[in-house]
C-alpha cells in the first residue's frame, strides 16, 4: 500500500463538475482500526457501573489507529506513475485501463510506457488520536434459524456494527457534540466477545474519550438503547433512530431489534448475584473464565457437558458448502487430543448432532468422533425440552472424584459447546458427590437411534491439500451409464473463468466412464455481477451441444434477498425421466472448482440409490 500526502483535482476540471439531480451513493473504505490495544490492567484502572463490561482510555500518543481504502470493491486502485490513478471494479476493466490512453492530473496526455507504468495499490493511512476501548464479556447472540449459514458471519458483523453505531451516536448526544467529532470501529477481544472501539475524529485528540471516561458506561448504554427503541418501530433502521448521512453506507446492515434485546440483558444484569451459591458455586472472579476452565479440563480424565448443541452459533452444520471455520476445527482437535489417552466424555444435548449427507461438516466431525464412540468413551445424552440448562452446571470434570468441580455460568443464553460455552460471569462448586452427575443422568435419556450409524448407501470421501482426485472411482457409479438428467448446483461454476474450466475437465472425466453424455444438465449457478457470465453460458451451450446434450440453465441474481440463501455445490444424476427418478448424489465442499484443484483440501459425500453400475 501507498500513504498519499495529500490529494489533486483534476485540472481539466478546475472548477468542478455538475453533481447532477442525484446524489450517488459513497463508497465505504475500511474503517479504521485500532493498532495499540490498553493492556489488561488499563481496563481494572477505571471501575465500571455495568456487570460483565469493562472499559480503558489511551491518550493520544498511545492510541494508534490504521485506515486502509481498498477501492470500490475492494480490489485496490491502478496508479500511473504520471499521477493517474483509478480505483478497480473488475478485470475486464483494470484490463481496458492498462490498455487505453489516459491524461494526467494536469490535463495532459501521459507519455508513459504502457507496460512499466502502471502499479496497483491500496490508500492507507495510521493516525494517533484519543481511544477508549469497551468491552462486553459476553458473546454474541446465535444468529435466527431463518439466516442461512453461509450469511451467519454476515448477520454477525451487522449486528456489531449496528451496536457500534448506537454506543457512537450515544456518546455523542451525551456530550452535546456534533456526531461527526467521534468514530467508532469494533473488533472481537476473545473468542465471541465483542469491543467497541470509540475515538476522536481530530488528529492528535479532542478530549471527547476522555470526557466520556468521566462519565459511566451505563448511561451511555440506556442512551444507546434509547436510540434503537425506535420511535417510528422501523423494521431495522430509519432516519428516526440511526440512519444518519455519516453512516449511509451501513445502512442496508443495521439491525436494531436484535441489538436492542442484547443489550437490554447487559443492562438488566446485577450486581454481586449468584444464583448457584445453593450448590456451593463460588463467582471466578475473571474477565474471561475459559483458559481457567480449560486449564482445569486438561488435568481431568472424565469431563461432562451440557449444552443446547454441539454445533452451536459459531460452528454451524449447514448445507453444501458448510464453513466449519477455523476455530470450531481447532476446538474439535482439542477434544480428540484430550479424548486420546483413553478419557472419558458425556456429551448431553437439547439438540443431538446431524450426521447426515445433507451436512458434509457434520460428516467431517462424525468421522474423527467415531472411533471415541465405539470404545465406549465418548457417549451422547439428549436433554428433554422441559430440563433448563441455564440453572444446572455447563460441564462437570471428573464427578464423583476429590478433585471434580462443577462449572456454572448465569449467561441467559445457552450456546453450543463449540461456543465459548461458559461465558462470564461464571461459577465454580465441587462436584465429588457422586449424586451430582447420577441425579442429572437419571432426567437425560440415550438417543433413538445411535446417530453414528451412517446409511449404507452414504460414503464420505476426505481430500487433504496436495493429494490427487481419483475421480473414476469416486464417481464409479456412473460406469457404463447413461443419464437421464445431470443437475448441477454451484454458485461460482458459470461465473469465473477458473471454475468453467474447472467444470468442462471434471465432465469430460466423468464422460470416459459413462456410455454416453446425459440427455440434459441442469446448472444453477448465481450470475456475475458486470454480467461475464453470459458469454460463458453461451460457450457452455455449445460445447455441451456438440456433444448432443442439451444446457437447462437456473440462474440466480447476483444481489437482492434470494442470495443468501444459495449456498450448495451438489452435483445430482438422474437415471430416469419420472417423477421419483433413480438418482446418486454428491455433495462437494467448496464445489468442483476446490473438488478439481489438488492443491487444497475437500470432502465430498456420495449418496448412491442406483445400485451397482452395470
Amino acid at each position: 500500500f501507498i500513504e498519499p500526502k495529500s490529494f489533486v483535482t483534476f485540472a481539466g476540471e478546475s472548477k468542478g463538475r455538475d453533481p447532477g439531480l442525484v446524489r450517488l451513493k459513497p463508497v465505504s473504505a475500511q474503517e479504521a482500526r485500532l493498532l495499540s490495544a490498553a493492556p489488561p490492567d488499563a481496563f481494572l484502572a477505571h471501575p465500571c457501573d455495568v456487570p460483565g463490561l469493562a472499559w480503558a482510555y489511551q491518550k493520544a500518543h498511545e492510541g494508534r489507529m490504521f485506515a486502509v481504502n481498498r477501492g470500490p470493491r475492494q480490489r485496490g486502485f491502478l496508479r500511473c506513475s504520471c499521477g493517474y490513478a483509478v480505483g478497480i471494479k473488475n478485470d475486464n476493466q483494470e484490463k481496458a485501463e492498462r490498455a487505453k490512453d489516459h491524461h494526467t492530473p494536469w490535463d495532459k496526455p501521459c507519455d508513459k510506457d504502457k507496460q512499466k507504468r502502471w502499479k496497483k495499490e491500496d490508500l492507507a493511512h495510521e493516525f494517533r488520536t484519543d481511544v477508549l476501548q469497551v468491552r462486553f464479556e459476553a458473546s454474541l447472540p446465535p444468529a435466527p434459524m431463518e439466516i442461512s449459514p453461509d450469511s451467519h458471519e454476515s448477520w454477525r458483523d451487522g449486528f456489531q456494527r449496528t451496536l457500534t453505531e448506537a454506543i457512537r451516536l450515544a456518546a455523542a448526544r451525551n456530550l452535546e457534540i456534533d456526531q461527526r467529532e467521534i468514530a467508532a470501529t469494533f473488533r472481537n477481544w476473545s473468542y465471541g466477545y465483542p469491543e467497541i472501539v470509540l475515538y476522536d475524529t481530530t488528529a492528535g485528540g479532542a478530549g471527547y474519550c476522555r470526557m466520556l471516561l468521566a462519565g459511566n458506561v451505563r448511561l451511555l448504554l440506556e442512551k444507546a438503547c434509547a436510540i434503537l427503541d425506535c420511535p417510528a418501530n422501523c423494521t431495522h433502521s430509519c432516519r428516526a433512530c440511526l440512519q444518519s448521512f455519516e453512516n449511509q453506507m451501513h445502512w442496508e446492515r443495521f439491525n436494531r431489534v436484535p441489538v436492542l434485546e442484547w443489550l437490554g440483558k447487559r443492562l438488566g444484569a446485577k450486581h454481586n448475584m449468584n444464583p448457584f451459591a445453593g450448590n456451593g458455586g463460588a463467582p471466578l472472579n475473571v474477565d474471561d473464565p475459559m483458559p481457567f476452565i480449560w486449564s482445569a479440563w486438561d488435568k481431568a480424565r472424565h469431563a461432562v457437558i451440557l449444552a443446547s448443541s454441539l454445533y452451536g452459533a459459531e460452528a454451524g452444520a449447514g448445507t453444501g458448502d458448510d464453513f466449519l471455520g477455523p476455530a470450531f476445527r481447532e476446538r474439535l482437535n482439542q477434544l480428540i487430543s484430550w479424548l486420546a489417552p483413553g478419557r472419558k466424555l458425556d456429551l448431553c444435548l437439547s439438540e443431538l448432532p446431524d450426521f447426515s449427507a445433507e451436512k458434509p461438516g457434520g460428516l467431517e466431525v462424525h468421522e474423527k468422533l467415531l472411533p471415541f464412540a465405539k470404545e465406549k468413551r465418548l457417549r451422547l445424552w439428549r436433554i428433554p425440552a422441559s430440563f433448563d440448562i441455564r440453572m444446572h452446571p455447563r460441564l462437570i470434570l471428573d464427578p464423583g472424584t476429590s478433585e471434580g468441580a462443577a462449572f456454572y455460568s448465569s449467561d441467559p443464553e445457552p450456546s453450543g459447546w463449540f461456543d465459548s460455552f461458559i461465558p462470564a460471569p461464571a461459577f465454580k462448586s465441587p462436584a465429588a458427590d457422586p449424586s451430582v452427575w447420577a441425579n442429572l443422568k437419571d432426567g437425560f435419556s440415550a438417543p433413538d437411534s445411535d446417530p453414528f450409524v451412517l446409511p449404507r448407501t452414504l460414503s464420505v470421501k476426505h481430500y487433504q491439500s496436495g493429494e490427487s482426485r481419483n475421480i473414476i472411482a469416486d464417481f464409479a457409479f456412473c460406469a457404463k451409464r447413461q443419464f437421464e438428467l445431470l443437475r448441477i448446483e454451484d454458485p461460482f461454476v458459470l461465473t469465473h473463468s477458473t471454475n468453467y474450466l474447472h467444470l468442462r475437465t471434471f465432465l469430460e472425466e466423468l464422460a470416459k466412464i459413462w456410455v454416453a453424455w446425459p440427455k440434459g444438465i441442469e446448472v444453477k449457478f448465481r450470475e456475475a455481477e458486470d454480467g461475464t457470465h453470459i458469454a460463458t453460458v453461451e460457450d457452455f451451450r455449445r460445447w455441451l451441444a456438440a456433444k448432443g446434450t442439451c444446457l437447462i440453465t437456473r440462474p440466480q441474481p447476483a444481489k437482492g434477498p434470494t442470495r443468501k440463501f444459495f449456498h450448495d455445490r451438489r452435483i445430482r444424476f438422474e437415471l430416469t425421466a419420472t417423477l421419483k427418478p433413480k438418482v446418486a448424489q454428491v455433495l462437494l465442499t467448496g464445489g468442483i472448482d476446490r473438488y478439481m484443484n489438488s492443491r487444497v483440501e475437500c470432502s465430498l459425500v456420495s449418496q448412491n440409490e442406483l445400485g451397482r453400475a452395470g
